[in-house]
């Protein structure tokens, strides 16, 4: 709930200035109505490659219950590779839908006598974020804000053990299943104009709404030594993208 907040009020007040700007600039936009009409149907379709942090939060869990790794979190980075289409639907505002590839590996550990052991989760996800976009031009630079949902599945997920410095058999490395979920993203980013064409820097953080809080939601097992499945996602994703975007 903090998150989403959090992100309501960032968008709000990106949205904010750009009523004020748009108040402040009222002769201006009178004289110029025919072309903010043209702008308004402008489409752009632009192509983004990035790259950050990827998080499976430590799970909540209570004295007794079940746990993987004594409770570990995960952790490590990831590349995403976009393909975005956005539609202006006011002067203000604009219409977004995505269709993104995340692919991340992330670790977790646990140490037990000086004896290490550490499970890397490897996740290829598909992601199709859809939301609403609020921009702000200074000059050739335009400001971004964006905020929307963001469905997505883990289409492959493996999981590698550092045989090395193994504990014994006694915890098994656990079967990886995936479901659909849900997330909600937030955005910022900036705008270089050049004739045509636009090129984004953008920083994202994506929430995952319905991934589980503990262990034992999230393993199908019974005991830490029959663990079952572990259902394989991240909850956080922070990346940092530049692309191209193209518009008429």
């Amino acid at each position: 709930m903090r998150f989403l907040s959090f992100s309501f009020f960032v968008f709000a007040f990106l949205f904010h200035l750009t009523i004020a700007q748009a108040t402040e600039d009222e002769t201006t936009e009178i004289e110029t109505d025919e072309t903010s009409d043209t702008e308004s149907s402008s489409l752009r379709i632009g192509v983004h490659l990035g790259g950050g942090s990827y998080v499976i939060r430590p799970p909540q869990d209570e004295n007794g219950e079940i746990t993987l790794l004594s409770g570990s979190g995960f952790s490590g980075f990831g590349i995403r590779i976009a393909a975005n289409a956005t539609l202006d639907i006011h002067s203000l505002l604009r219409a977004q839908v995505e269709i993104a590839i995340n692919r991340s590996q992330v670790a977790g550990f646990a140490e037990q006598d000086e004896v290490r052991r550490e499970l890397a989760l490897c996740l290829n996800t598909l992601e199709v974020p859809i939301g609403l976009e609020s921009h702000l031009k200074l000059g050739s630079l335009e400001l971004r804000g964006a905020f929307g949902l963001a469905p997505r599945f883990v289409f492959h997920a493996s999981v590698d053990e550092d045989t090395q410095t193994n504990f014994s058999t006694e915890e098994p490395s656990p079967d990886l299943r995936t479901k659909p979920q849900l997330g909600s993203y937030i955005g910022l980013g900036s705008v270089i104009s050049v004739n045509n064409m636009q090129i984004p820097f953008g920083l994202r953080a994506t929430y995952n709404l319905t991934y589980p809080n503990s262990t034992k939601d999230r393993i199908d097992g019974s005991s830490t030594e029959n663990p079952g499945s572990y259902l394989a996602d991240t909850d956080w994703t922070i990346v940092f993208s530049v692309g191209f975007e193209f518009f008429r």
